[in-house]
């Protein structure tokens, strides 16, 4: 009955009926709790805390996914620690508390290399280029965006590579970098050619 309702509340949120993935969450995050089920009450606050994120709320977002880290390094579950840990992360460049998101993101790095986790490493340099950026640390930013945007090739994340190389042309432009900034929306417009996609702007 939990998991049910936790995957309805996901088909709901990806429909944009928040109202309804929340009350369905919270009667699955009480039944695991009722049943002492630290693991799925762990991936339970994940969840409430993509929601919260996606209602433009991410302090609210934090507070779940530290709570989902705390269980999950309880019951020594790296994969969720790390994912958790990566999220925390880019809650904190949301609120602009960019010094201690790229702390997180590091800690996020080194638990997602321990576990090969490939794709989750893509999503923690992305977040680190974004708070390099703000930082004004643009070579880092660099960096980042660069090593984001090959895994993301690499598993055809179309979409996610997208969005990467617009931010890895923003730190160039940041820089002064014009030819470069100029190759990384060259890249972008290949890519959505390739998809059949129409142009975006870009300024």
């Amino acid at each position: 009955m939990a998991y049910a309702l936790r995957g309805l509340a996901r088909a709901d949120t990806r429909l944009g009926r928040y109202d309804t993935a929340q009350a369905r969450l919270d009667r699955a995050l009480s039944l695991f709790e009722e049943l002492g089920d630290v693991c799925a009450t762990a991936y339970t606050l994940r969840q409430y805390a993509w929601l919260s994120d996606l209602q433009d709320e991410p302090e609210t977002a934090l507070a779940h996914a530290a709570r989902a880290r705390h269980l999950f390094r309880s019951i020594t579950c790296a994969p969720g620690e790390a994912a958790t840990t990566n999220a925390m992360g880019w809650y904190l460049v949301l609120l602009g508390k960019f010094d201690n998101a790229v702390g997180l993101c590091r800690d996020a790095l080194e638990l997602l290399r321990s576990s090969g986790e490939r794709f989750g490493q893509a999503n923690a340099w992305e977040s680190l280029g974004m708070a390099y950026h703000q930082l004004e640390r643009f070579d880092e930013a660099l960096d980042s965006y660069r090593r984001a945007a090959e895994i993301y090739r690499g598993f055809r994340a179309h979409d996610n590579e997208v969005e990467t190389l617009i931010r890895l042309r923003g730190s160039h432009l940041a820089l002064s970098q014009r030819v470069e900034a100029d190759d990384a929306l060259r890249r972008v417009v290949s890519i959505r050619q390739d998809l059949g996609l129409p142009p975006i702007g870009v300024p």
